[in-house]
């Protein structure tokens, strides 16, 4: 697991700069919570479901968003969609779903003008699932660790 994580922190910390910084080079400080706990979040809540809570795009309030930090870890994991600039704010939820669940499965039926939705297999593919775990889970530490050598916006009040 350490080299795994090793092999992150030169990404994590292109990620902070890249997606958690603020236009005068501050972390919010939300965004170590953010970090820390996304994976007691994986452990208790289950993979899909702590990603779709982490997928908060439609949320308005506050500057912390925490689709910025999948994003982030997205970028550690070095997906290749992840490097371009307009990344689109749900790809880390979008390519663990298509791979637990085949990507075909995903795809919506059009039925005339009706679109039907896909039915899941009832379990995902599960060594998808623990692959997806464990490489999320190490990027996550990896961040945080990152996180740790940038000014937060906590740090900024005497």
């Amino acid at each position: 697991m350490k080299q795994e994580i090793e092999k992150m922190l030169p990404s994590a910390l292109l990620a902070v700069k890249n997606f958690l910084l603020d236009e005068s080079g501050v972390v919010s400080k939300e965004y170590d919570g953010y970090a820390a706990s996304l994976g007691a979040a994986i452990r208790t809540s289950g993979l899909v479901p702590a990603l779709s809570f982490y997928t908060d795009v439609s949320r308005k309030e506050g500057a912390a968003r925490r689709y910025h930090v999948l994003k982030a870890i997205a970028f550690c994991l070095e997906l290749a969609v992840a490097r371009e600039n307009n990344m689109d704010q749900r790809i880390l939820l979008d390519k663990v779903l298509s791979e637990l669940y085949d990507a075909r499965t995903l795809t919506p039926a059009r039925n005339g003008n009706q679109y039907q939705l896909p039915t899941l297999p009832d379990q995902p593919n599960a060594s998808a699932l623990q692959k997806w775990t464990n490489n999320i889970i190490h990027a996550s530490i990896a961040l945080k660790l990152a996180l740790r050598n940038f000014p937060h916006s906590d740090d900024q009040n005497p």
